[in-house]
């Protein structure tokens, strides 16, 4: 999953600031525009932006909603790119629903039914779903006391929804680099840069350039590899990156990436073959005013933290956070562990967690899709050196043995960093 940029080939365009908001009913029919809006903000959480309990105890749906013109393309297709919103969304344009996602802490990426050249406006409109139930992450119960909905959940943070993350729409060409995976070896005399592209283009090329803005090395092809004499490594605190630059005739795209190696042995966690002590914290994307949303003020402002403490690494308790979050710790040499948003799977009773009806096939169909994102989303970032698949899980229950059995069978497939289970002591 590749972030939007603008290029000589590329162009990314900011929705972020004023949307229409309303809320709106289990019937909201999108081919109607709101008809009685109100002003919010984006990225932000609308349970935080309003000095009234309706916002802040809302369960249900909720109806973001803007115009737009877009400039004409000679060639190719449009694109929308929501950072993060939910739980759940539904993207429609016109009326006319485009997609949908489960998951409100990655990313939404839909191609938009907009075909160059682009003449007249078009209404986008994003509803949203803050209901949390056994087929989505976190888990939870919605009860219905009185006439009010209620939202229960089994964990330590907020249900607060929104668009929360960067809304960006953006073009790509005929024939795009769709995606694109590096993977380094080595860490002493030379090292290894192992790479795949994947475009329809027939004529890829790939360069290597240093840190320091130096050509290392060049090739030709989707696939392949090469080899960096005396690498510059990234580090603790050294975030030295490396760029892809991929081209073809059509489109272009630069990647970042750092050159380091992750190995677990007799115990100890080596990056790049010494052994290191984490030293960090779990953090959590709740602000005032804002909520979840990700501002990039703030999040300069946790790492300042982050250097003045003295500490090497987070743990994104206990979702997925914002790609700006991976790439400030990529540039500043942070360690982060990557989690999905799989806490609450523990009621903290007597009561049976993983069984039919519950926690089941539905809930690991979402975990599993979930993994999928993520490791598609963060995979070449080198600050990312462990996965996190679960946070407090009641894992002593009988179904909650199979149930991660096949959790960690599904990430072993993705990824071959080290994967855990962060558990309470005691449990």
């Amino acid at each position: 999953m590749l972030y939007p940029v603008t290029n000589h080939r590329r162009t990314a365009i900011s929705l972020n600031g004023l949307w229409n908001f309303q809320i709106v009913g289990d019937d909201h029919d999108a081919a109607v525009p709101l008809d009685d809006p109100i002003p919010i903000g984006v990225p932000g959480s609308y349970q935080e932006l309003y000095p009234d309990p309706r916002f802040r105890d809302h369960v249900g749906l909720v109806c973001y909603e803007r115009t737009l013109t877009l400039p004409v393309l000679p060639a190719g297709s449009w694109r929308l790119r929501i950072g993060a919103a939910g739980n759940r969304a539904r993207v429609y344009v016109d009326g006319g629903l485009v997609g949908s996602h489960n998951g409100g802490f990655l990313p939404i990426d839909l191609e938009l039914p907009i075909h160059s050249p682009v003449s007249e406006s078009f209404r986008l409109s994003v509803v949203l779903d803050s209901r949390l139930d056994y087929k989505t992450l976190p888990i939870g119960e919605v009860e219905i006391v009185g006439n009010r909905r209620i939202q229960r959940i089994n964990h330590d943070f907020a249900n607060e929804t929104g668009i929360h993350r960067d809304v960006l729409v953006y073009s790509v060409p005929e024939r795009p680099i769709r995606d694109a995976v590096v993977k380094t070896s080595g860490h002493e005399g030379s090292a290894r840069i192992a790479y795949s592209i994947d475009t329809d283009a027939p004529d890829c090329r790939v360069e290597v350039v240093s840190p320091d803005g130096k050509m290392l090395g060049s090739a030709i092809g989707t696939t392949g590899s090469l080899t960096i004499v005396n690498p510059m490594l990234w580090d603790l605190g050294a975030g030295r990156l490396h760029t892809l630059r991929i081209r073809t005739a059509t489109d272009a795209y630069d990647l970042p990436f750092g050159i380091r190696d992750v190995e677990v042995k007799d115990g100890r966690f080596l990056l790049n073959g010494k052994s290191v002590f984490f030293k960090g914290f779990g953090m959590h994307e709740d602000h005032g005013i804002v909520g979840k949303a990700s501002i990039a003020a703030l999040n300069v402002r946790d790492f300042a933290l982050l250097d003045w403490i003295h500490a090497n690494s987070f743990r994104t308790s206990h979702y997925p956070y914002s790609d700006e979050m991976m790439d400030l710790a990529d540039r500043q040499g942070i360690l982060v562990i990557d989690e999905v948003p799989a806490v609450g799977m523990n009621f903290w009773s007597g009561r049976k967690v993983f069984t039919p009806g519950t926690v089941d096939d539905r809930t690991l169909a979402v975990h599993k899709d979930q993994l999928t994102e993520l490791i598609a989303r963060d995979k070449n970032h080198p600050s990312v050196v462990m996965v996190s698949v679960a946070n407090e899980a009641t894992t002593y229950e009988d179904g909650a043995v199979p149930y991660f059995t096949e959790v960690f069978r599904h990430a072993r497939t993705l990824t071959d960093l080290p994967l855990m289970i962060v558990e309470n002591v005691g449990e």
